[in-house]
């Protein structure tokens, strides 16, 4: 991360496993740089309001982008509500109704799901994130990778996880590039109808 801060950048896009959301984040705005967050800020919130303040003093831009505003479902369920299809929207409600950190979050799942979830969209890229999913499934569930794991030490047991259960992991990356391409990606992200699914920036490939 510090030699790439030390290109000549304006700004600069950050997603990694949340534990260094916010550190590198801090980098970046350290550099006076525009931050935009693949996802929300990572805790401890204490952290977070930091790089905010010091984000607000250096008056530069920060974003927290979020994959799901592009999403043809999502883009479609807006177009209605923009068109009145569905009468008025008294409000919007999202929840998060179960503990993740509880010892019986996958237990509890399986209880509420009759037996599990049969599709999951893990997007993380971290192991312990997946393996708590695939704890969640039922048999023959399917599972889509949206990320690349992050993490050396990374370990699955494949046969009680995956293979007993036949659970079909899906892999979502539709095309990798070089991050000095990443302009002409999210252009294409933007302005492209029929736009890969999903992307991944392959780092060893920078400056080659």
């Amino acid at each position: 991360m510090k030699e790439l801060l030390s290109l000549p950048l304006d700004a600069v896009n950050i997603d990694c496993d949340e534990e260094l959301q916010t550190h590198y984040g801090m980098m970046a705005a350290e550099r006076g740089l525009h931050i935009s967050f693949d996802k929300p800020g990572s805790q401890p919130d204490a952290e977070f309001d930091a790089l905010i303040d010091r984000v607000k003093t250096n008056g530069t831009v920060f974003h927290v982008s979020y994959m799901y505003r592009y999403n043809p479902a999502v883009m479609y369920a807006m177009e209605k509500i923009a068109r009145g299809d569905i009468g008025e929207v008294i409000s919007i409600e999202a929840q998060i109704a179960l503990d993740p950190g509880a010892e019986d979050f996958a237990a509890h799942v399986r209880e509420l799901t009759r037996g599990g979830v049969n599709c999951c969209v893990e997007v993380t890229g971290s192991g312990a994130a997946l393996n708590q999913a695939l704890d969640c499934m039922a048999r023959f569930g399917r599972v889509s990778l949206l990320s690349c794991t992050r993490i050396s030490d990374f370990t699955v047991d494949f046969y009680r996880k995956v293979h007993y259960p036949g659970i079909h992991l899906i892999d979502m990356v539709s095309e990798v590039h070089s991050p000095a391409e990443c302009g002409e990606t999210y252009t294409r992200l933007y302005i492209d109808k029929n736009y890969p699914l999903c992307i991944q920036f392959d780092w060893s490939r920078l400056g080659k």
